[in-house]
């Protein structure tokens, strides 16, 4: 795709309801799984880990982040250049493992 290629997007971000074309980095794919098959829905994905990260809620839009969405998400971070610590993956091994860290 071509770089800014989201900034004729029409799209409103569900999570955040900014809209997409005026992000400054490019949105996320969320792939969400339902009985009609696999749909991309585009989100603010600095808005997401950053909204995760303060909630610990680790669903969004009707599901549960899963392993590889939590990967995809730090590659994402890290891609785009949007904050050492926001990591998820690391937010997941503090909340499971953070009494033995301590």
């Amino acid at each position: 795709q071509s770089p800014g290629w989201w900034k004729t997007v029409a799209n409103i971000c569900p999570i955040s309801g900014f809209p997409i074309s005026l992000l400054p980095y490019p949105p996320f794919k969320l792939c969400q799984t339902s009985v009609a098959g696999v749909t991309t829905t585009l989100v603010d994905g600095g808005f997401l880990v950053v909204n995760v990260i303060a909630t610990l809620n680790f669903e969004v839009l009707g599901q549960k982040l899963g392993g590889l969405d939590v990967q995809a998400l730090d590659d994402y971070m890290q891609r785009c250049r949007l904050g050492r610590g926001f990591r998820l993956g690391e937010a997941l091994r503090l909340m499971t493992h953070g009494d033995k860290l301590a």
